[in-house]
């Protein structure tokens, strides 16, 4: 496995790992959570295949030194799909201008999100459909105002999973999407676990199997 890179880039910092093969390579993108950085997601990539290129984000906005976020914070609401729109096509507008810096145009990738970074998986889907190849969407929820019922998401994997004792995130407005994403065609893994907002042990030996 090679080494992670800090990526100091005028639209924002970014981890990155390389490949461990030659190409062709898949490209991984990683959205922590509020409170998280570009370092908090690579524990889920460890047994990942080798051929995938890794690219981390980080939030642009500072909780505290450290923590960062996609936006700012909401207090007392979950979010809108308003609240999430110029943070994913700012999103995607960074994960473009890398790639087509490294020769690869304007790929399509693998996403995984946790909380703040999965709500953001939810909205990429909505305004960036043909760009996923796959979905991995953990604690998180569909942003109030979106409907994915009609999106072209035609058997595009999503792995979702949530805590049935999450007390951030309610499991029930995770479950909305449920249905939404059946009626888009996407092809849904669903994984409930006994456990609180961090991801439980049944998603963590799912995402390596899913993300092949």
């Amino acid at each position: 496995m090679s080494e992670i890179t800090l990526l100091e880039r005028p639209d924002g910092v970014m981890a990155l790992r390389e490949p461990a093969v030659p190409p062709p390579h898949r490209l991984l993108v990683l959205l922590h959570g509020r409170g998280g950085n570009e370092n908090s997601l690579w524990e889920f990539t460890i047994h990942l295949p080798g051929d995938y290129r890794v690219l981390a984000p980080r939030g642009p906005y500072m909780k505290s030194p450290g923590e960062y976020g996609w936006r700012p914070t909401i207090v007392g609401r979950h979010a809108s799909l308003e609240d999430n729109l110029q943070p994913a096509n700012s999103l995607l507008a960074r994960i473009n201008g890398w790639a087509r810096e490294n020769g690869m145009g304007e790929p399509r990738f693998a996403v995984l999100g946790f909380s703040q970074g999965a709500v953001l998986v939810y909205v990429l889907a909505h305004l960036f459909p043909q760009r996923l190849t796959r979905a991995v969407v953990l604690s998180g929820y569909p942003p109030r105002g979106l409907d994915l019922s009609d999106a072209p998401l035609k058997d595009i994997p999503f792995l979702i999973s949530h805590g049935t004792r999450d007390d951030i995130v309610p499991i029930e407005i995770s479950r909305d999407a449920r249905p939404m994403l059946a009626a888009a065609g996407a092809r849904v893994t669903w994984i409930e676990e006994d456990t609180t907002h961090l991801p439980g042990p049944k998603v963590r030996q799912a995402i390596p199997e899913f993300l092949q």
